[in-house]
């Protein structure tokens, strides 16, 4: 269950490249990703890991393509608002909890984070090999995209 501003929600956790890149950024060793989603959703989550030894044949592949639908209109996305929830405890107990608000994620906040880092490169604010946005620009570097905020709750 995770608070993500409107009272405790039923969380799922998923597995994101997220988690590899926050360790580099955090050093943080044991970072996990949660999403709230409607049961509905969770329970084909559930049925996708339970199948997913199938999806090896191009087939049963090809086949599901068939019912992906098409991805969301700009009307929609403009409609849509994401919450990201963010904990942190160290060995002592202490704990720190934050939430980003921000727009649609999948298409609108992606796209604004990379122009804005595309930018910052273009302009000569770059330095050479792997780094996460945060190591490149700051920890900071999300609230600079229009519309997104960070609230401190703990």
């Amino acid at each position: 269950m995770i608070d993500f501003g409107d009272g405790p929600e039923i969380a799922t956790r998923v597995t994101w490249g997220d988690i590899f890149i926050g360790y580099y950024s955090t050093g943080i060793a044991n970072i996990e990703n949660f999403i709230a989603v409607p049961a509905e959703m969770r329970r084909m989550m559930h049925v996708v890991d339970f199948i997913r030894p199938l999806f090896r044949f191009a087939p049963v592949r090809q086949l599901a393509r068939r019912g992906i639908k098409a991805g969301s209109t700009a009307e929609e996305r403009a409609k849509t608002r994401v919450t990201v929830w963010g904990e942190v405890s160290d060995d002592q107990g202490q704990r720190a909890v934050a939430l980003m608000h921000g727009p649609e994620a999948g298409v609108d906040w992606t796209s604004m984070t990379a122009l804005a880092a595309i930018q910052k490169v273009l302009a000569g604010n770059v330095r050479p090999g792997f780094q996460s946005p945060s190591l490149a620009y700051g920890a900071d570097f999300a609230l600079e995209c229009e519309g997104v905020t960070r609230e401190d709750v703990r």
